[in-house]
């Protein structure tokens, strides 16, 4: 089993909204519904691309992987594993 560095995908507002001092309603009108800033628009475009190419999950090998565990057929070298999450956390492949 390979463990692969997933791209990293964040968010970074251009703009941020004052906060106000109270989080209270007062009765003194209509709610008006808040949008979202036009300059926030391309990175939610931005985000939804990038979600659109990570590969998608192998439902088979799962299925295989969780019949191994209940069966209790899967091995596993800790010493190996946690050499590889190094690795991953370091930035190594």
């Amino acid at each position: 089993m390979e463990i692969t560095r997933q791209p990293v995908i964040s968010f970074t507002p251009s703009a941020e909204r004052p906060v106000s001092g109270s989080s209270e309603r007062t009765g003194s009108g209509p709610v008006t519904p808040v949008s979202a800033p036009a300059a926030v628009k391309p990175g939610l475009e931005q985000i939804h691309s990038a979600l659109g190419q990570l590969p998608q999950v192998d439902l088979d090998k799962v299925a295989t992987l969780k019949a191994a565990l209940a069966a209790g057929s899967l091995t596993s070298d800790s010493a190996s594993l946690a050499g590889a999450m190094l690795n991953y956390h370091r930035g190594e492949r």
